[in-house]
């Protein structure tokens, strides 16, 4: 932009130098006559018992069936939330005053006898500016302007090609991290783990033996390529990371030092690790008493909160540190799911200190937290489709549908697996584990012989 200005500042000089040497050679004389005309002249946040809630259609409940945690929640109600410049022309040429011309020296020599001349001073011309010292000027300075113009468009031009390319590249990057590439699945034996393609649904690599003596029970995505895998046996529970190879090969397997949670494991119980990785919730069980534990990676820390009401717990998922969980009672034939969160900053202790936040409705199964905790996402089944369904938290309606899936196809959700990276939701069905490909077109694996599985 300097070297514009300069070049500018250069042709209007040389513009005003070339016009007033123009204008004093090309002056014409007076006229002789007296009385003759002169030439050139011319112009110019909820409590436990929140009352808030909105009553919502449940199933037919035999008389006198109650939540055993003893709170009320907001229903899932039918429904689905929604959502000159101008620049002046530019100017026109307008005549501005000339120099006046000289007179003629002849003037004072007493002709007494001069007849008027009979030629006339020209109409004022548009142009006249041009012929006089300021027209070479504005036309210097319009061709010096013109000049710069098309300097700077092409430095533009120049410029926005790398800013285009390194848009491009980062585009390139982040539509990498949007679809998982891969996922891991337990094995119901429990003697092995699998890594499976989600493009192609082939296991990729061998499987991962589980430790001597034990058994893999539960599997959770740790971020960054990495899984941690809980095995188990006699009342003891440990935890391993297993890392995958950029091709999703099993890379290494290791195991966590110093974690230990004591208790049973089973078929029902459930694990989840917070999204940076460094908090692992695990479900577990002692006679008669269900069990939240709350341990940190390193094993420098460790909570837990219980209880010895009936209602099963399941679908633990992470939003910052606040833990979910879905709580399901049963009176006779009616079946009653609760989601409820857990502030894990807080003391343990009985787990009637978590909130109720939302109730399933019918065919509603597994649920996770939003990562911002704002919204449930739950699967629901109906006779015709199997339906993850996002409701509000704040209102308990439903808001938008995230995906569907023939009915007779996926089968139940039995648990639900958020990728930490993208968002994005595996549901593990008792057919088929359904999930969005990168086209978004919603996909489905084979589900027969595994009992839990993330990406």
């Amino acid at each position: 932009m300097v070297i514009v200005l300069v070049a500018l500042a250069v042709a209007a000089a040389f513009g005003l130098l070339g016009g007033r040497r123009r204008g004093t050679a090309g002056a014409r004389p007076a006229e002789d006559e007296a009385g003759g005309p002169r030439h050139g002249e011319v112009g110019a946040a909820d409590s436990m018992n929140d009352r808030r809630e909105e009553r919502h259609e449940e199933p037919a409940e035999p008389k006198g069936f109650d939540d055993p945690l003893g709170t009320r929640v907001w229903g899932s109600a039918s429904g689905s939330g929604a959502s000159a410049a101008g620049g002046s022309a530019a100017p026109p040429w307008e005549p501005g005053a000339a120099a006046t011309a000289s007179q003629d020296a002849a003037e004072t020599s007493g002709a007494a006898s001069a007849k008027p001349s009979s030629h006339r001073a020209p109409a004022a011309s548009p142009f006249d500016g041009v012929r006089s010292g300021t027209g070479p000027v504005l036309l210097a300075v319009a061709f010096a302007l013109v000049v710069a113009v098309g300097v700077d468009v092409i430095n533009d031009r120049q410029d926005a090609k790398p800013a285009k390319k390194a848009t491009a590249q980062k585009a390139a990057e982040t539509s990498g991290k949007v679809a998982p590439r891969f996922l891991v699945a337990v094995r119901r034996s429990g003697d092995a783990a699998v890594v499976r393609d989600v493009q192609t649904g082939e296991e990729v690599g061998v499987g991962v033996a589980a430790p001597q003596g034990q058994r893999w029970h539960q599997v959770a995505s740790a971020g960054d390529g990495s899984y941690i895998l809980s095995a188990y046996a006699s009342g003891r529970i440990t935890f391993h990371r297993l890392t995958l190879t950029s091709k999703g090969a099993p890379q290494e397997l290791t195991q966590l030092p110093g974690l230990l949670v004591q208790g049973v494991s089973t078929a029902r119980s459930d694990m989840a690790v917070s999204a940076d990785g460094k908090q692992i919730a695990y479900l577990a069980y002692a006679p008669g008493t269900s069990r939240i534990e709350v341990v940190s990676t390193d094993g420098a820390r460790r909570k837990q909160w219980t209880t010895r009401l009936p209602g099963r717990i399941s679908s633990l998922s992470w939003a910052g540190d606040t833990l979910s969980f879905v709580w399901t009672t049963t009176r006779g034939t009616a079946v009653r799911r609760q989601v409820r969160t857990l502030d894990t900053t807080a003391a343990g202790g009985d787990l009637r200190a978590s909130k109720p936040v939302l109730v399933l409705p019918a065919g509603g199964t597994a649920a996770v937290l939003s990562r911002d905790g704002r919204a449930v996402v739950a699967g629901v089944r109906s006779p015709a489709a199997l339906t993850l369904q996002e409701f509000s938290v704040a209102t308990g309606k439903p808001t938008k549908v995230v995906w569907t899936r023939k009915a007779d196809r996926a089968g139940e959700i039995s648990a639900l697996s958020r990728h930490p990276e993208s968002g994005r939701l595996l549901a593990a069905g008792t057919r088929e584990l359904v999930y969005p490909g990168p086209d978004e077109e919603v996909r489905g694996l084979p589900a027969a012989g595994y009992t839990d599985v993330a990406w």
